[in-house]
């Protein structure tokens, strides 16, 4: 299956077999639909692994304090943040553990809860990730960031097939039936 079948199973649910009538209209709503599924909470990660990606990114320390800002230039194309983990290869085994934004401060603001050498505490704070190492030497911090990338139209049509480029057969599927039920309401069928 390849971005103009998908296109064309959306098209005949659609009355428009061909996908050309409401072709600009599909695509958008293939790719909405594509995030909109990545986004939600019973999605398999495993479901779309071409847009699962890991970034390496350094963080700088203070008193083991650190956070790393989302924005493009860390994150080019990222729809979602995972998880942080540390290089498996690495000669320093860290356990990352995410907190509450609440309880990350609290942990923060006292030091009897500060993590043990092999821990990190971790929280999302809107536009940044903030970490609580152990407090050590270290000023930076190679940390490697799993994330879920946008769906990009030209990614997908560049792919003879998206089975074989790795997407799971039923997250495409409800790709197009949500992409179908979404067009169809546009065009005044439902």
């Amino acid at each position: 299956m390849n971005f103009s079948d998908m296109k064309k199973a959306v098209g005949r649910r659609s009355s428009d077999p061909n996908a050309t009538r409401y072709s600009d209209a599909i695509e958008d709503y293939i790719l909405d639909a594509m995030s909109n599924l990545l986004l939600s909470e019973d999605m398999l990660a495993e479901q779309a692994q071409p847009l699962i990606n890991e970034v390496v990114r350094n963080v700088r320390l203070h008193s083991g304090i650190g956070y790393i800002r989302i924005n493009n230039i860390n994150f080019p194309y990222i729809l979602k943040f995972i998880e942080p983990v540390i290089d498996i290869e690495s000669t320093r085994k860290i356990t990352f553990i995410e907190d509450s934004l609440n309880r990350f401060n609290y942990r923060r603001d006292n030091p009897i809860l500060q993590p043990d050498e092999n821990e990190c505490f971790w929280t999302k704070d809107g536009k940044y990730i903030r970490f609580y190492f152990s407090v050590d030497r270290l000023a930076e911090i190679p940390v490697i960031f799993r994330i879920i990338e946008n769906p990009l139209k030209s990614t997908l049509e560049s792919a003879e097939d998206l089975l074989t480029a790795g997407y799971g057969q039923q997250f495409l599927y409800r790709v197009i039936d949500l992409a179908s039920a979404n067009l169809r309401k546009q065009i005044g069928m439902e």
